[in-house]
């Protein structure tokens, strides 16, 4: 599985649900919640299936959406080093970016794009930066060894993927259209 780090800006203490669990500052990483606005932004790009976590270019907590923390670039970097490895980093808005230039920190598989709650999103913009994202992680899926029954280089019948590909039925199916046609097999 593709792990993703995102770097948003600051983390806000929604009900004091952080705080209430005996955070004192934002958590070094989290996994965000899919159904928040920023969560439902992020999964468009990546996918439903990454292995996404979430750190902030800022260690303080606010208290809502509208305040903002201050940048701490060696608390960024830290938390990069501590989430390691990792396939892709995302850096979302402009103090994520600014932040990140200023650790030091280099990795390759870096997107910068507007923070996920930005209101600039377009249909189009999610789509250009999914499949961004999409292209950095094709290499990364094709040079994985194939799973026990699965051939390389055959086009899925279901995605026309060039994925490893397996027999099913008749069909050749990558993994994840397998796993998908076994699941409605079951129901």
């Amino acid at each position: 599985m593709t792990k993703i780090v995102a770097v948003l800006e600051s983390m806000w203490d929604w009900r004091q649900m952080t705080s209430g669990a005996g955070y004192r500052e934002a958590p070094r990483s989290f996994r965000i919640n899919p159904q928040n606005h920023s969560g439902k932004r992020l999964y468009r790009i990546v996918g439903q299936d990454a292995d996404l976590h979430v750190t902030n270019a800022c260690r303080e907590l606010c208290a809502s959406a509208n305040h903002h923390g201050t940048p701490d670039a060696a608390w960024l970097k830290e938390n990069l080093e501590i989430l390691m490895p990792f396939d892709i980093l995302l850096v979302c808005g402009k103090i994520a970016q600014k932040t990140y230039r200023d650790t030091g920190f280099v990795f390759e598989n870096m997107i910068e794009m507007p923070h996920p709650a930005a209101r600039m999103w377009t249909l189009a913009m999610i789509e250009s930066t999914a499949e961004k994202v999409r292209a950095l992680v094709a290499p990364l899926i094709q040079a994985l060894p194939p799973p026990v029954g699965f051939k390389i280089g055959v086009p899925c019948a279901w995605c026309g993927g060039p994925h490893a590909i397996t027999e099913l039925d008749g069909d050749r199916l990558c993994p994840q259209c397998a796993t998908a046609w076994a699941q409605a097999e079951a129901l």
